[in-house]
């Protein structure tokens, strides 16, 4: 486990508040005494993963870190995430440099980034961070709240025990393909119209309004389409296209508030494809499925 400790902007120290300690078995106590790696300029946001035998402690360096700052050789620059590297998750962490810079520094923002995670899927990793285009777009400068941070997602690389990533706004590749013959939540979505909002915590549903659509990619439909299979609530159908909101039409369902599957319009449909759902009206959309 590991845990960054706070430290207020403008403060210049070379701050050392970051404690690594073992979890108990129970997964709320600890074993033994939490200890300093050494982590430099430390501002916050821990994150620590495992990748071949080699142990990840990355972090946030904090808002004034000096120019020409370096550690065995690594330069970095204030908000920048780094990363220490140790064979031993409870001791032994090095310093290796800077795994994400600050969106600023990219210029993909006007700054802010302070908040990361490194995950591994399905052979690949990737670092998860905020940026605050949407605020940037939307001409509101949330100054000291940041309160237009969004998500983003770019893969990052491996090479030679070093771990770097650059944000792209472009988000990531998709990996493999839809299983559209199992039940998809409707937030499973690739891209939507404006009006569309998720709604809920676990099981949620997207709302929708009439002539809003949600698009799906690269769905297999190699077992073609007989029917439709939809659940939802609203006095609204669903239209699912192919290619565009326009496209051709495989088929409709009806969103009253129960599960209803219907005979697909269009059943000479196959290969991997884009599927947009149409919404007919004022709708709360929560899983689809073809078979």
């Amino acid at each position: 486990m590991a845990y960054g400790g706070g430290v207020p902007q403008g403060q210049a120290a070379n701050t050392k508040q970051g404690r690594i300690v073992q979890l108990g078995d129970d997964m709320i106590s600890i074993k033994g005494t939490p200890f300093d790696p050494g982590t430099p300029y430390l501002f916050e946001d821990s994150s620590m993963i495992k990748i071949g035998d080699t142990w990840y402690y990355s972090f946030c360096h904090n808002w004034s870190v000096p120019g020409g700052a370096s550690v065995n050789g690594n330069s970095f620059g204030s908000a920048d995430i780094g990363y220490m590297t140790s064979k031993n998750p409870l001791g032994g962490y090095q310093y290796q440099g800077v795994v994400f810079k600050n969106t600023g520094t990219q210029r993909l923002d006007n700054g802010g980034n302070n908040h990361h995670s490194i995950i591994e899927f399905k052979g690949s990793y990737y670092v998860l961070y905020h940026s605050r285009q949407l605020e940037m777009r939307m001409g509101v400068n949330g100054g000291k709240g940041l309160n237009y941070r969004s998500p983003c997602i770019d893969k990052a690389t491996i090479s030679n025990g070093k771990i770097t990533c650059s944000g792209s706004q472009n988000g990531v590749s998709q990996i493999e393909n839809l299983n559209p013959y199992e039940t998809v939540q409707a937030e499973t979505m690739s891209n939507q119209s404006k009006n569309i909002s998720v709604s809920g915590l676990g099981n949620t549903t997207v709302k929708a309004k009439k002539g809003d659509w949600i698009k799906v990619s690269g769905v297999d439909l190699s077992n073609g389409v007989s029917s439709i299979k939809v659940k939802g609530s609203g006095n609204a159908v669903v239209k699912f296209c192919v290619g565009s909101p326009t496209g051709t039409c495989i088929g409709y369902g009806d969103l009253n508030g129960s599960e209803n599957e219907l005979a697909a319009a269009e059943n000479n449909v196959s290969g991997v494809k884009d599927i947009y759902m149409v919404f007919s009206g004022d709708c709360e959309f929560d899983s689809w499925s073809f078979s």
